[in-house]
């Protein structure tokens, strides 16, 4: 797989966005899975939420090395061993991604809003205080 540096670092990125609270992240993805028409057997929130962290480090893992695939591939093969008692079809892959990427772009798209919203926080407190200084309130 092609992978520039510059998508590379896109990715590990965003993977960094998650990781703070990548517990909760999981627990969106969850609810979209359950959104979602699956042949495969769904895990429970329960045993996804314990394993959060696996996941997340997993993640990174992929990423970190998605342009040396000799790295990769054996892990790509764990989990496709685990995901064949879950009955996976090609088409439950295709919805996987799908709500990956949908709960990853809801996520990030709500960080940013909060992050938005501490800053105009910060800049409306440092206009008070500016204000403050000169005597105007």
């Amino acid at each position: 797989m092609s992978l520039s540096s510059f998508q590379k670092r896109l990715l590990l990125q965003d993977i960094e966005l998650l990781k703070p609270d990548f517990h909760q992240f999981t627990s969106a993805y969850h609810r979209s899975l359950s959104a979602r028409q699956l042949t495969m057997t769904v895990p429970e929130q329960e045993s996804i939420t314990k394993r959060s962290y696996i996941l997340y480090c997993a993640l990174n893992k992929v990423v970190s090395h998605l342009d040396d695939l000799q790295q990769v591939t054996p892990f790509i093969h764990y989990l496709a061993n685990n995901l064949s008692f879950l009955n996976v079809s090609f088409e439950d892959i295709d919805t996987l991604c799908e709500a990956f990427i949908d709960t990853r772009k809801s996520y990030i798209h709500h960080i940013s809003l909060a992050a938005s919203y501490e800053n105009i926080c910060q800049h409306r407190k440092k206009l008070l205080v500016c204000l403050f200084k000169c005597g105007v309130v």
